[in-house]
């Protein structure tokens, strides 16, 4: 959004008005000893970031009229010119909201129990609700339901096999 300021100055709120950027930059500059000396003579440099693959760079300035006169006057190298204008101030990334999680992987992180739930859409929510718990196998021989199986095993006695080395193909 621009605004005119009381001078008749436009601004543009979306424009850091304290550094540059440069594309197509010389390969000069691809040294950053260069490229800081060419640009620290419109004022104190801040930060500088080159970006040599892609031939860019953005000085960060102390004041905005020293980012200004780099702006007028320091789009030119060795009889080399090339693009400069004010650095676009970074926006926020979105950040991932949860109503974009997939409703069936919710739904199936829900149901294994180990996730914490997320706040959901009512529908998914809905869903969530009907999913059945099934209950353990049953034996069939004898009738009984199987569960999980008892722990016999120490920790002691877990250890130890653990740290056995594997010398065949079936221990490891």
């Amino acid at each position: 959004m621009s605004d005119q300021s009381p001078d008749g100055q436009y601004y543009d709120d979306t424009l850091n008005y304290k550094s540059i950027s440069c594309e197509q930059i010389p390969e000069q500059f691809l040294d950053k000893v260069v490229a800081k000396e060419h640009f620290s003579q419109f004022g104190v440099i801040k930060g500088f970031i080159l970006r040599p693959k892609r031939y860019e760079c953005t000085v960060y300035y102390e004041t905005e009229e020293a980012a200004e006169n780099a702006l007028m006057d320091g789009g030119v190298f060795n009889n080399y010119e090339f693009r400069v204008f004010y650095t676009p101030k970074e926006t926020p990334k979105p950040k991932i909201i949860e109503e974009n999680i997939d409703p069936d992987v919710q739904a199936e992180l829900e149901a294994m129990g180990s996730v914490p739930i997320v706040r959901t859409f009512p529908q998914i929510r809905e869903k969530i609700e009907k999913i059945e718990r099934k209950p353990f196998p049953v034996d069939i021989a004898d009738g009984k339901k199987i569960g999980p199986l008892p722990n016999t095993a120490t920790k002691a006695e877990i250890k130890a096999i653990l740290r056995k080395p594997a010398l065949t193909t079936e221990d490891k």
